[in-house]
């Protein structure tokens, strides 16, 4: 297990795993959300056996940067899957709490869905949330095509700008759900935009016949499905340059808007 972290105790198939939020992907009240999902399937890979294949988060607080412990509790683990339930606690609080899914690696590959992918520009749009602060985009090269509108999906080129185990991404798996979350919701278009859109569950599928660089290129497709005046839905999927799909995500999110 790598530095990033800390000591882990087991008893049985329970593991608690000692982690740390890294402030450089802070966003609107806390921590970004794909690091915080990224944190999570990092220990979910470094306890249960397997390929991490499914992954899904359920917040009931913001997580903020610093240490925090993710308690992993493998319920199943066979030849072939594993399951395992995992609760994020900082500060003696519950934050956030979910179950992956792990696979046998090295099953015979059967085909994934492939689409032409835009050419990346020189020079990108601007992210139509850009009247926010958000530390976290420093970390990510984010060369938007076309930002994402009511009935209207969008897409943006990015990759990580640094290496991963320096920006505290340990997996392929923790690369992608970071990817995975970086485009802004369609709400951002309105005339009248939210001033918060925080995230309440989060679902993410990965193939696991492949291991990822997240310092090359990839596609982000991304829309909102559906919203109302509290809450939208959002999918998103990573395509590796070669128009190949990588993983797909889907969450909920809260909307809130200005006084």
């Amino acid at each position: 297990m790598s530095d990033v972290f800390g000591r882990m105790t087991t008893a049985a198939r329970s593991a608690r795993v000692a982690t740390r939020l890294d402030p450089r992907w802070s966003g609107v009240g806390g921590i970004f959300g794909g690091h915080v999902f990224a944190r999570l399937a990092d220990a979910a890979v470094a306890v249960a056996p397997h390929r991490l294949a499914a992954l899904t988060v359920c917040f009931v607080a913001s997580v903020q940067d610093g240490p925090a412990e993710v308690d992993v509790d493998v319920v199943h683990a066979g030849q072939r899957t594993a399951t395992s339930r995992f609760a994020l606690v900082q500060q003696d609080r519950l934050r956030a709490h979910g179950v992956t899914e792990h696979t046998r690696p090295g099953e015979p590959h059967l085909w994934a869905d492939r689409r032409e992918l835009p050419p990346r520009p020189a020079v990108g749009t601007p992210p139509a949330d850009g009247q926010l602060e958000l530390v976290f985009r420093d970390r990510l090269d984010l060369v938007i095509v076309e930002n994402s509108r009511e009935g209207r999906p969008g897409g943006a080129w990015v990759r990580l700008r640094e290496a991963p185990a320096e920006v505290s991404v340990e997996s392929s798996e923790a690369a992608l759900v970071t990817v995975l979350d970086a485009m802004p919701p369609a709400l951002y278009s309105r005339e009248v935009a939210p001033t918060f859109v925080p995230t309440l569950s989060f679902s993410a599928h990965f193939r696991t016949d492949v291991m990822v660089d997240p310092t090359a290129w990839m596609f982000l497709s991304h829309a909102t499905t559906w919203a109302s005046g509290s809450t939208c839905i959002d999918d998103a999927s990573v395509w590796d340059a070669g128009g190949h799909l990588l993983a797909h995500g889907r969450q909920t999110r809260a909307v809130r808007w200005p006084a």
